[in-house]
This record gives C-alpha cells, structure tokens and sequence, in this order.
C-alpha cells in the first residue's frame, strides 16, 4: 500500500508547477506548487494504466456459486453475525 501511495504521489508532483498569487499593488504574491486543470485527464490515464483494479474475488473463484461456497467455507457469515451482535449489544454512538 505504502509503494502505491509514493507512486500515485510521484505521479501528482510529476505534474505540478509553480504557481503565484496575487500580490498587492500588481505584483506576484506568494509561491505555490498545483496541478493545471488541463492535466487532470493525462493523470487519470496514467493511474489507469499503471494501478491494477482490487480484484473483488480471489483467484480461482469464477461464479458466484464457487465464491458463495468460498465464503462459507472461511465461516464470513459467522463473522457478519458476530459483528452485528457486536453492534446490537454495545452502546456506540455512531457521528458521520
């Protein structure tokens, strides 16, 4: 995850200029680093490209019979039950 993260950064900063602000008087204000609109297309093709999709099912699962057998083989619905206990028996308070 760490690898993925530096590359998509490398990726941005790879894009960036300088840019200034307005300053008083005309004149050029501070300095800062962005990322030109025009740009927004060429980094999505790029992640695109180069950042493979999170497979949904693990290898070797080709229908959704195989994966309902997967998950009920690594106990996910004693698990889902479990979590749901969890939260029906504890007194959290949930803020979005």
């Amino acid at each position: 995850m760490e690898q993925i993260k530096k590359q998509i950064t490398d990726l941005l900063w790879s894009h960036t200029t300088k840019a200034h602000g307005a300053g008083s008087c005309g004149e050029l204000g501070d300095s800062f680093m962005a990322i030109d609109a025009d740009s927004f297309s060429d980094i999505a093709d790029e992640l695109l490209q180069n950042f493979e999709p999170k497979k949904c099912m693990p290898e070797g699962i080709n229908s959704k019979k195989e994966h309902e057998e997967y998950l009920k083989a690594i106990g996910y619905e004693k698990y889902v039950k479990d979590l749901q206990h969890h939260k029906d028996t504890t007194d959290c308070i949930q803020r979005w």
